[in-house]
């Protein structure tokens, strides 16, 4: 049975979730260390590389909370067996996951000489 609108709703539903995320960290980040946020060794080095990775974090989940409403909306003219549209979304997740962690790591690194 072919279903076009689970892939498209996915897409659409985590990129609007992404995108109240990005805006939450963006504007009230968290101020300590012990919270939640990014927290990656580089990210926790220093109040200074902390507060840097919280933004750059929240840039980048912005983006990508757009691409996947673009992509959303591309879906749309496709046609997907759940399966598949389950598996195409967990990968598409998981590659922006990475994305996101590799420009930030990036981003730390240039900035703080590590």
């Amino acid at each position: 049975m072919q279903n076009t609108s689970t892939l498209p709703m996915l897409m659409f539903t985590f990129g609007l979730l992404f995108l109240v995320i990005s805006f939450v960290e963006y504007f009230f980040p968290s101020k300590s260390r012990n919270q939640k946020g990014y927290r990656t060794k580089k990210a926790l080095y220093s109040q200074e590389t902390w507060d840097f990775a919280q933004k750059y974090y929240a840039k980048m989940l912005f983006r990508c909370s757009l691409l996947l409403i673009v992509l959303s909306f591309i879906a749309t003219f496709m046609t997907f067996s759940d399966t598949l549209a389950i598996v195409t979304f967990f990968i598409t997740i998981l590659l922006l996951s990475f994305f996101i962690y590799y420009k930030t790591e990036n981003a730390l690194k240039k900035k703080f000489d590590f």
